[in-house]
């Protein structure tokens, strides 16, 4: 059947598509001059319609169209139950077009005034339930929605009646309901209506209605509000480094590092600079501040690696090394015929050819960088910023950006090695064998930087254990540093040459507002109770029957791991040096009235604090208001991966009998649970089981004494588990709903090769 009106066309391509529409004819009439009761009832004799009743519908051919719907804007009429209601249902609908609200709906839309005026007259359905549902909602583009009313659904387009809304979530398979009624056709219209939308390869909007359970769709149209593109967030890695609520300097600061860092190593990988100016959005928005949580941009770090050979398999790599559970799908490489995919091969080549080179070189150039950034460290911190100008303090800050941080392309390189081995092991030792006996072999002997904080805890914890008056004072209460200065000036001593060198190696250390060992010294006796009171001088892993590789890239990646963790030191001393320049800001403008204390500092920005009218400027207006925006972020329990815009379900996590999470190494444990939040004290960890909504390099002096560490988010490759392999502590990692679900004080039956936890009490 020929149709030109859109709604017929719609309902023809429904049926076409196999779906139960109501019986329909359309008429073209040019006007309703001359039509009469008796031509219409010929009319509808001659139309394979069914009895009455019926509904007559407006039906133009610029009506439903992808930019245009019309919705609201021409009358339906109905439901016409006899010959004699007919004709006046007709003219309702026909005067409709010729309406002032659709003249000024023409006008506004700069559309023509139609000059063919189709009905459409559809069997009426005496529906149980109707409504209308989007195979895609703009609010929540993730999201089928359906708006249900009993009866039929007149008083729901009109908007006098609200109807029942259901959603439901593509990503996840789940239904997100604000009502507690389950209607039984819910799901076979879902799973229709999504149907359509991939037939169609469009959003759409679709009226349905349901009787004795078979569901009939009345009209089909595009939804023309406009889809957002979507945002997809992620925090699998980048919790570890930035835990919990990060205030926006340390946000600022690190999105600009980030964006600093990747554009070297774009030019060492000799890119062109316009290649590079075509990526400026990618990489200065390569991390997102969400309710004051920092999270990957993971879109544009795919997007990133457009720019080498082999896309599918670095965005593997990439996701393994990050720890990304919920990978991004609507990142692909580019679609190019033949020929413009040899145009840009060379342009590939040469660049993976750069990084394989820079690959080769690798231990030489960490060896200078880290020579270089030593120089660097130790003559900042020979430096007075008390006693700078203003104008000294900004060439120090500058110093610190061109000499450094603009020179951070080797641990980036680095970083890229271990992301590439890491899948070639992990594709070359297939399988959960070939995992777990990678996790072992990577537990052996590793060289690394974050275990000499441990081996110092360890050394004078003997050494306050050889003296009883000081060892009693541990046990009675945990003295302060200026006390040990005065009662035992040697060991106050080594701690100060510890913290000259370590201090910066904290539970947050890359969040700036962290308060370090450098700020309160006395948090070294914190973690030093815990090496006191129990006898940990065996810190390293000791497993036996296990045969070791010579697989050559197995080795290569253990040295590339190794290393990464030395450069990563770096960067946490580097974020030190920031820390204590900005805080220097602080004291000055507090000083000058601008803040109400030296820590306000934080809520400001790395722009703000560029600003020529920094020193002029009452900031507090603006951090009052901040400190009220972050207050209110405090309680929010905010998911790992996040997809904007999507509905953040804000339901607590119930324990259905056990915890799922990922086994990284030990096998089954019983024990105490000691739940740490990231507080400033360190709690008394000795034979306790940690749970940890995440950790960071500075979490690793805690590990010792631990029975277990059970961790909420976290990579088989990041700082932490690294060294807990190292140290043979059993750990979890990747356990939805960890920290809602265990209290201090359970007592918990860890399975880690199965990866399975229960509440024992």
């Amino acid at each position: 059947m020929k149709v030109e009106g859109a709604k017929a066309k719609g309902l023809q391509a429904l049926k076409d598509l196999g779906t139960r529409v109501p019986d329909f004819v359309e008429w073209v009439i040019p006007g309703l001059e001359g039509f009469t009761d008796e031509s219409i009832v010929k009319m509808l004799d001659d139309s394979p319609l069914p009895e009455f009743p019926l509904i007559v519908r407006s039906n133009l051919a610029m009506e439903d169209g992808d930019k245009h719907s019309f919705a609201g804007i021409f009358d339906s009429s109905g439901p016409v139950k006899n010959k004699g209601e007919f004709l006046p249902a007709l003219k309702k609908v026909f005067e409709s077009y010729h309406s002032e609200r659709a003249k000024a709906y023409l006008r506004e839309n700069l559309l023509p005034v139609p000059e063919r005026f189709p009905v459409l007259i559809q069997h009426y359905i005496e529906a149980d339930y109707s409504g209308v549902v989007f195979s895609t909602f703009p609010e929540y583009p993730d999201e089928v929605a359906i708006h249900v009313v009993k009866g039929d659904n007149s008083e729901l387009l009109s908007g006098s009646a609200q109807g029942k809304e259901y959603y439901f979530n593509k990503r996840s398979g789940e239904w997100i309901s604000k009502n507690t009624e389950t209607l039984s056709f819910l799901n076979a219209l879902k799973d229709e209506v999504i149907r359509l939308e991939d037939e169609k390869k469009k959003p759409l909007d679709i009226e349905f209605g349901v009787k004795e359970g078979q569901t009939y769709f009345y009209q089909m149209r595009t939804v023309t509000q406009p889809i957002p593109r979507r945002v997809v967030l992620d925090n699998s890695n980048i919790q570890e480094s930035y835990a919990g609520i990060c205030l926006p300097l340390t946000f600022s600061f690190a999105k600009h590092a980030y964006a600093t860092v990747y554009r070297q190593t774009m030019r060492l990988m000799r890119l062109k600079e316009r290649q590079i100016e075509a990526y400026e959005d990618v990489l200065n928005h390569l991390l997102y501040s969400y309710k004051g949580r920092i999270y990957y941009h993971i879109e544009n770090w795919y997007r990133g690696l457009l720019l080498l050979p082999a896309f599918r398999r670095n965005k593997e790599d990439m996701e393994t090394m990050m720890g990304v559970q919920e990978p991004v799908d609507f990142v692909e490489e580019d679609k190019r015929n033949t020929f413009q995919r040899l145009i840009k091969l060379p342009v590939l080549i040469q660049t993976m050819i750069r990084l394989l080179r820079a690959f080769r070189t690798i231990d030489r150039d960490a060896g200078q960088f880290r020579q270089h950034f030593r120089d660097e460290f130790l003559s900042f911190w020979k430096c007075d910023l008390e006693q700078f100008s203003q104008e000294e303090l900004q060439q120090q800050w500058n110093h610190l950006d061109n000499e450094i941080l603009q020179k951070w392309e080797t641990p980036i390189i680095n970083d890229f090695l271990v992301m590439m081995l890491n899948g070639r092991m992990k594709r070359k030792w297939k399988g959960e064998a070939g995992e777990e006996r990678l996790q072992r072999l990577l537990a052996q002997d590793m060289q690394i930087e974050s275990m000499k904080p441990l081996l110092f805890y360890q050394e004078l914890a003997r050494e306050v254990r050889q003296i009883p008056d000081l060892l009693r004072q541990f046990q009675i209460d945990l003295p302060t540093h200026k006390w040990m200065a005065e009662s035992y000036p040697a060991i106050a001593k080594k701690v100060e040459a510890f913290i000259s060198e370590y201090g910066d190696r904290v539970v947050g250390e890359l969040k700036l507002e962290t308060k370090t060992l450098r700020q309160n010294p006395d948090g070294v006796y914190h973690i030093l109770r815990n090496f006191v009171e129990d006898d940990l001088s065996d810190l390293t892993a000791k497993e036996t029957g296990l045969v070791e590789t010579r697989d050559r890239s197995f080795h290569r990646l253990k040295n590339a791991i190794e290393r990464r963790e030395a450069l990563r030191m770096d960067r946490t001393r580097l974020f030190g040096m920031y820390r204590r320049l900005f805080l220097e800001y602080g004291s000055r403008l507090n000083t000058a009235g601008m803040l109400e204390s030296e820590r306000d500092i934080f809520y400001l920005t790395r722009e703000e604090l560029s600003r020529e009218d920094l020193w002029t400027q009452n900031w507090k207006p603006l951090i009052d208001d901040r400190k009220a925006e972050f207050a209110s972020y405090k309680d929010l329990n905010l998911p790992g991966h996040i997809v904007l815009p999507q509905r953040l379900s804000t339901s607590s996590v119930v324990m259905e009998g056990e915890l799922k999470g990922e086994g990284i190494i030990g096998k089954r444990i019983e024990g105490e649970v000691l739940v740490y939040q990231m507080e400033e004290l360190v709690p008394n960890l000795k034979g306790k089981i940690l749970v940890a909504p995440r950790t960071d390099p500075g979490w690793v002096p805690l590990f010792p004494g631990c029975k277990a560490v059970l961790i909420e988010k976290g990579s088989s490759l990041s700082h932490s588990v690294v060294v807990l392999r190292e140290m043979g502590i059993p750990c979890m990692i990747n356990i939805p709903g960890l920290c809602k679900c265990l209290k201090s004080g359970m007592v918990v039956d860890i399975d880690i090769p199965n990866g399975r936890i229960k509440i024992k009490s």
